[in-house]
């Protein structure tokens, strides 16, 4: 991987919107597809699954002439190259074993991606700012066209679009919106809330995770649950609804908290921007939950040196992977400490 897409940060991580952008931070659409009459990635032969992938070369060659898209065999990557690409959300973390003829295509935005041959044929994903499922449902539609155009896909009447896994058949849709929820998280809520959308039928998960499986930088993602029986509209309709009430609710909250103990949040922002400019050594976790504090200070008016931009592109710049790249013999917590303290200085 070139040393340019290593450092850059793809704009729908790291930039801003104006729909409640410090709470609303992302969204995205995954469609699964799989070719007819030829056995799923699972069961297929290792010529099986480089088949597919000559099935669609057309696409690929208009895709990388015109839109600056990129191709990478992941069982040719290194072990870092794979890291940057998960960490860029363009591929699943890869156990040590090297995957049977993996392919990933990315644009250059890194806003949408093409897997191939990873559970199934075709798992093609693109990515937003902010809330917009519509837009990129239209993005995803016209490139399933495209791709259409070289293969048929498995369809059953009954069944809808053949996966893999029985749950994920039908629309084989997922609309996903990642949303940062301190003060829900921090009162307590979430238990609550997940439990009434498991109920209809969506979840929301840790975007990362420590080992007690809390949320890190209380970041989570809103998704459909797969359900045959859903149209993609009604899929789109109920994740985007769901999303801006959980937005709603944590930014009242945020202002009922503030206004009751402005003292006790004002301590939690400071005393975390006082880490950040101080700290020596800093874990990527220990990095993200103090971030999140200082997004709250950004969102309420607390502090105002440091933009919500820089703090999305660190989130992204140093994470291990990242920092390997460019810093392959240093010792991880000690250069995203200094690169950490050289951005809040300032502050």
């Amino acid at each position: 991987m070139k040393k340019k897409d290593v450092v850059r940060v793809p704009g729908w991580l790291a930039g801003v919107s104006d729909d409640s952008q410090e709470i609303i931070f992302s969204s995205s659409i995954r469609l699964l597809r799989n070719v007819k009459d030829i056995p799923m990635p699972h069961i297929a032969s290792r010529e099986q699954l480089i088949g597919i992938k000559r099935k669609f070369e057309p696409v690929w060659e208009r895709l990388k002439n015109e839109e600056f898209f990129q191709e990478w065999n992941v069982e040719r990557m290194s072990a870092v190259d794979r890291g940057i690409l998960y960490e860029k959300h363009c591929m699943p973390y890869f156990e040590e074993q090297e995957p049977r003829a993996v392919f990933v295509l990315a644009n250059a935005s890194f806003d949408t991606r093409v897997l191939l041959n990873y559970q199934e044929h075709v798992n093609m994903q693109a990515f937003a700012i902010g809330l917009n499922l519509e837009q990129l449902m239209d993005k995803m539609l016209a490139l399933e066209s495209e791709l259409e155009s070289c293969a048929e896909f498995a369809f059953n009447k009954r069944y809808g679009y053949l996966t893999s896994k029985a749950r994920d058949a039908g629309t084989a849709l997922q609309a996903s919106v990642v949303l940062h929820l301190p003060t829900l998280t921090g009162m307590d809520k979430m238990a609550k809330i997940e439990a009434s959308l498991a109920k209809a039928n969506l979840s929301l998960d840790r975007l990362y995770r420590d080992e007690q499986k809390l949320a890190l930088g209380n970041l989570y993602v809103l998704s459909n649950r797969p359900h045959m029986h859903d149209s993609e509209q009604d899929i789109l309709d109920k994740v985007k609804n769901v999303a801006l009430n959980l937005a709603k609710r944590e930014k009242q909250m945020r202002r009922v908290v503030y206004s009751k103990s402005p003292l006790v949040v004002e301590n939690y922002v400071w005393r975390a921007v006082g880490l950040l400019k101080s700290a020596r050594l800093l874990s990527a976790a220990e990095m993200l939950a103090m971030l999140s504090y200082v997004g709250l200070g950004i969102d309420l008016g607390i502090v105002d040196k440091i933009s919500w931009t820089s703090v999305k592109k660190l989130i992204v710049q140093v994470r291990n992977s990242h920092l390997l790249a460019s810093y392959p013999d240093a010792e991880l917590d000690q250069v995203r400490a200094s690169i950490v303290r050289d951005l809040f200085k300032e502050v």
